[in-house]
């Protein structure tokens, strides 16, 4: 499926993209169960997993829900809170 395209439903960032990037994501943080289901091996996950998490909007949503390990939680919502 994702040997040819660069986003689920082809070139394009949808909303299926954002429905199963956190369930791929979850499998590998949530679960821990990249080696038994052998994630590395999914290549083409692999690489898609990468392009989503490389958009800004991404790793701003995983900075705001406390799943990105590098920052703490910040408050978005309020300028001049964190």
């Amino acid at each position: 499926q994702l040997a040819k395209k660069q986003f689920v439903c082809g070139d394009q960032y949808t909303i299926a993209d954002m429905a199963i990037y956190p369930w791929i994501r979850c499998l590998d943080s949530g679960y821990n169960a990249a080696a038994l289901l052998d994630l590395a091996s999914f290549h083409n996950v692999q690489a898609w997993k990468a392009r989503i998490e490389a958009r800004p909007a991404v790793q701003t949503g995983l900075k705001i829900n406390g799943f990105a390990s590098e920052e703490r939680f910040k408050n978005y919502s309020t300028p001049g809170k964190q």
